[in-house]
């Protein structure tokens, strides 16, 4: 059993024809970041804490709010998002890299020598 791919669902992924959420209404508040609001055909069944999320998989046959242009709008900034966290993550396995090629120097700061024992 699977979470909910909105973010603060409590309930589980319903049928296939609901994709990877609990209803068709739920993957519309996921597209435009709105308030948890169900459809009708929610079956609101509710999961142990620590389920694992569904990927967000859109409904075969979305609801119209979700093909509307504010809908295409924020799906573009998602996208336009996640590719930035990728090319940041990116950016920073590379200079982790450059890190491990390069020889290491000690940091540590060199003591004086211990003073003489006297006899």
């Amino acid at each position: 059993m699977l979470r909910c791919a909105t973010q603060n669902c409590p309930y589980a992924v319903g049928g296939a024809e609901f994709g990877g959420f609990c209803c068709k209404k739920c993957h519309v508040n996921h597209l435009l970041g709105q308030n948890q609001e169900h459809g009708y055909y929610c079956q609101k069944r509710l999961v142990p804490p620590g389920t694992r999320r569904s990927p967000p998989t859109p409904p075969p046959e979305p609801l119209s709010q979700a093909t509307s242009k504010k809908a295409q709008k924020r799906i573009r900034q998602l996208e336009w998002e996640k590719a930035e966290r990728q090319e940041q993550s990116t950016e920073e396995v590379a200079a982790e890299e450059e890190d491990l090629d390069r020889p290491q120097t000690s940091r540590r700061r060199k003591l004086p020598p211990p003073p003489p024992v006297p006899p």
